[in-house]
């Protein structure tokens, strides 16, 4: 299948929107989705500074994500947690 240059250059301000909302939207696998699909595109184009730009980008989202998928216990709520844990133990203990 034959794709005009023309079409794929009319992709790339949807895929820039689509990269960018799922990025605020924190859909880190969605946007290393784009951001492939986006390097393909300039690729195709011939647009090489641009698509290792964009291959510059997934690599630093790989690695937020991994960062991000590294962490077990968000600290903030430990607090929230040994509230509920010591109202639990003293409902318990009601006669």
């Amino acid at each position: 299948m034959y794709i005009s240059a023309d079409a794929l250059q009319g992709a790339i301000p949807y895929l820039q929107m689509a990269e960018a909302d799922f990025k605020s939207l924190e859909i880190y696998r969605s946007v290393k989705d784009v951001q492939y699909l986006l390097s393909v595109v300039y690729h195709n184009l011939g647009m090489t500074r641009e698509r290792d730009e964009v291959a510059s980008r997934h690599s630093q989202t790989e690695e937020h994500q991994n960062k991000l998928e590294g962490i077990t216990f968000d600290p903030l709520y430990q607090g929230v947690f040994e509230l509920v844990a010591k109202v639990g133990a003293a409902l318990a203990a009601r006669n």
